[in-house]
C-alpha cells in the first residue's frame, strides 16, 4: 500500500474529485494527505465521501478557516491517530496493519512568509525533541534549499533557504532517497522543487529500502509524492563490507579523490553522507571488477599449481 501527499488546488471541481478517486483506486493508495484544496469546511465531509468512500479523515479547519490540510486513510489497511494539528501541518501516528509497521507522519503545507516559515521550523523542532522513533515528513514546504531547486522564475529568498537548512542541520532530519521527476511543481515555464520527503535517523536505520517517488503531473500543477510501504526483510541486501585490500589497489585513491571533489550543495552532514554513499557504490564496482569470485579464483589457481607440481615431479 502507498502513502501519498499531494497539493491539489481547487478540489471543489467535480472532474478533479473523479480523477482523485480514480488515482486512489488504481494506485493502491491507503493513506493520502491533501493540501491547498480550497474546499469549505461545511462541504468537506461530502467531498471526502465522494473521493474516498468509507475512508476516515481528519482536517485542520480548527486552526484556519481555509483548512488547508486533509489526511484521509483507508481503515481496512491503516490507522492514523492525530497527535497534533497546526495551521501548517498535521502530525500523528500511522499503523500499517498488514506489515505490523508503526511510524510518525507529518504532512506539511508551509505558508509563504519568512515569519510563518520560522514558526513552522520552531514547531517541527519541538516535535523533534521528543522523537526517537521513525518519522516521515512530507508535503509542500513552499521553500527551496538551493538554486538547483528552481529553473526560471524569480531568485530564491536566501533567508528562507537558510532557515530551512538550519532546521535540517539542527534536527538531523534528512531528505529521503527519491526517484521520478526532479521538480514536483511547474507552470510549464518555471520548475520548482517545493514538495519534499524528509526522514529522521531512526527511519534510516529501520527502513533503508524504502524510497519516495515523484509521480508525473496529472490534474494538478503539483506532482503527487508517493512512498510504497512494504516489508522486505527477506530481501534485504547483504551489508556493505569494506575490505582493506581495496586500499592497496592503484585505482582506489583516484576513485576517492574524484568522488569527494564532486560538487554537492547539501548541508554539511548530508553532504558527507551522500559522498560516502557514492564512494560505497564506487568501491563495490571496483571490488566486483577486480576481486569478484576471489575464493573460486584462488581455488582454481591452487589446482593449477598442484597439476604443474605433479607434472614436474612425474617428469
Amino acid at each position: 500500500m502507498k502513502l501519498v501527499t499531494w497539493n491539489i488546488r481547487g478540489l471543489n471541481k467535480i472532474y478533479k474529485q473523479k480523477e482523485l478517486n480514480k488515482f486512489l483506486n488504481e494506485n493502491k493508495v491507503g493513506i493520502v494527505a491533501i493540501v491547498e484544496h480550497r474546499v469549505k469546511h461545511q462541504v468537506a465531509v461530502k467531498f471526502v465521501n465522494k473521493v474516498a468512500v468509507e475512508w476516515n479523515w481528519s482536517f485542520n479547519y480548527q486552526h484556519t478557516g481555509k483548512g488547508r490540510i486533509w489526511v484521509l486513510w483507508n481503515p481496512t489497511y491503516f490507522d492514523f491517530t492525530i497527535l497534533r494539528t497546526h495551521e501548517q501541518f498535521m502530525h500523528g501516528l500511522v499503523k500499517v496493519y498488514s506489515l505490523q509497521m508503526e511510524f510518525y507522519f507529518t504532512d506539511v503545507y508551509g505558508l509563504h512568509t519568512i515569519q510563518d516559515m520560522k514558526v513552522l521550523w520552531e514547531e517541527l523542532n519541538c516535535i523533534t525533541q521528543t522523537m526517537s522513533d521513525p518519522w516521515l515528513l512530507m508535503g509542500d514546504f513552499n521553500v527551496v534549499l538551493s538554486v538547483e531547486d528552481r529553473v526560471n522564475g524569480t531568485p530564491i529568498q536566501e533567508a528562507k533557504s537558510r532557515d530551512f537548512k538550519n532546521f535540517l542541520q539542527v534536527t538531523g532530519v534528512m531528505e529521503m532517497k527519491v526517484e521520478g521527476r526532479t521538480f514536483a511543481w511547474t507552470n510549464n515555464h518555471v520548475y520548482i522543487r517545493f514538495d519534499r520527503e524528509l526522514i529522521n535517523p531512526a527511519w534510516v536505520q529501520k527502513w533503508t529500502h524504502l524510497e519516495a517517488l515523484v509521480l508525473d503531473l496529472l490534474f494538478s500543477d503539483h506532482s503527487p509524492l508517493s512512498v510504497t510501504l512494504e516489508d522486505r526483510k527477506e530481501q534485504v541486501a547483504r551489508p556493505f563490507k569494506f575490505y582493506n585490500y581495496l586500499v592497496d589497489h592503484p585505482e582506489f585513491m583516484a576513485i576517492v579523490e574524484t568522488t569527494w571533489s564532486r560538487p554537492n550543495n547539501s548541508i554539511p552532514m548530508v553532504k558527507v553522507w551522500k559522498k560516502l554513499q557514492k564512494l560505497k557504490v564506487e568501491s563495490k564496482i571496483l571490488n566486483k571488477k577486480e576481486f569478484a569470485g576471489i575464493s573460486d579464483r584462488v581455488k582454481k589457481t591452487k589446482e593449477k599449481l598442484q597439476v604443474m607440481f605433479e607434472e614436474e615431479n612425474y617428469v
